[in-house]
């Protein structure tokens, strides 16, 4: 099922199959599919569970949103900058 989407809609992004079902356990997973997106500071930004066309570009928002953020300074850089 998933392969056969997966050609219809090709991925821009690495796809990870679990059989068995460990990793979605490990997760403690709703649905699949399951997306995660994390911040530039490693952050879990955006979760959302399962996939509908017409909520598609919604995410591409937030997605685009995020990238367009800069990443929080460390806290020792920032000291520096205020230091100078």
């Amino acid at each position: 099922m998933a392969e056969k989407f997966l050609v219809q809609t090709p991925a821009k992004f690495q796809v990870i199959y679990d059989p068995k079902g460990k990793i979605a356990g490990e997760y403690d997973l709703e649905g699949m599919p399951s997306t995660f997106i994390y911040d530039r500071d490693g952050k879990l930004a955006i979760q959302h569970l399962g996939f509908l066309e017409k909520e598609a570009a919604g995410l591409e928002a937030q997605v685009v949103a995020l990238l367009e953020k800069r990443a929080a300074k460390p806290a020792e850089e920032a000291k520096d900058e205020h230091s100078k």
